[in-house]
């Protein structure tokens, strides 16, 4: 899992790929909470989408198809719980 990846990215506010998707440089800054530390909301979903990314690619026989890869739909529908 590439924590140590994203951790360094988002401090940075580099750009940060999950799954063939971009999230800007510039743009990853809101990944975190204020305290620079702790992952904000949006922060969680893209780590967990990150963890299921790494998870799914060494396992060629699981339907990645199947995930929904945006964050922001990731966090809506976290929301219905």
């Amino acid at each position: 899992m590439p924590v140590v990846e994203f951790m360094r990215a988002v401090i940075a506010n580099k750009a940060l790929t999950v799954h063939g998707q971009v999230i800007a440089a510039g743009a990853t800054h809101v990944l975190l909470q204020g305290d620079r530390l702790h992952p904000s909301q949006r922060g969680c979903a893209v780590l967990a989408l990150s963890i299921l990314d790494v998870f799914l690619a060494g396992r060629p026989g699981l339907d990645a198809s199947a995930v929904r890869w945006d964050p922001a739909e990731v966090l809506r529908e976290v929301g219905h719980f």
